[in-house]
C-alpha cells in the first residue's frame, strides 16, 4: 500500500470556560493508620466548614468506648491520636458526626 499524504488545516477556535460554582471539599472520616493497630493509631478527618464535631469509638455491642472529639472544629484536615492500651483486642467502630454528616469506620486492635 503506498503512503498518501493529506494536508490538514487546523483552525483554532476561541472558547471560554465559566466556573459557576467551586465545590468545597466534603466531610470525610479517613481510615485510621495503622489498622490493625497496637496500642495506638491515628484517625484523620476533613471538614468543609466550621462544624460541631463528635468523634466516638464504640464497642461492637454499641456502647461508647471512647470520646475523641466533642466540640466545634474549624474547616480543614484534622488528626486525632487514639490510645487503646486499656482496651481488649477486637473490632471497634469509629463514628463521626459533623453537622448533618455521619460516617463510620472499622478499627481493629490486635495484641
Amino acid at each position: 500500500m503506498p503512503w498518501t499524504s493529506a494536508t490538514r488545516r487546523f483552525v483554532p477556535s476561541l472558547c471560554s470556560v465559566t466556573v459557576s460554582r467551586i465545590e468545597s471539599p466534603q466531610s470525610c472520616l479517613l481510615q485510621n493508620y495503622p489498622n490493625p493497630f497496637n496500642p495506638a493509631t491515628t484517625i484523620g478527618y476533613t471538614l468543609p466548614q466550621r462544624s460541631r464535631v463528635t468523634l466516638l469509638v464504640y464497642y461492637t455491642l454499641g456502647q461508647i468506648a471512647a470520646t475523641l472529639v466533642d466540640g466545634t472544629e474549624e474547616a480543614g484536615y484534622h488528626t486525632v491520636w487514639f490510645d487503646g492500651t486499656a482496651m481488649a483486642s477486637g473490632v471497634y467502630i469509629c463514628c463521626i458526626q459533623a453537622g448533618s454528616f455521619f460516617q463510620s469506620r472499622r478499627l481493629v486492635l490486635l495484641r
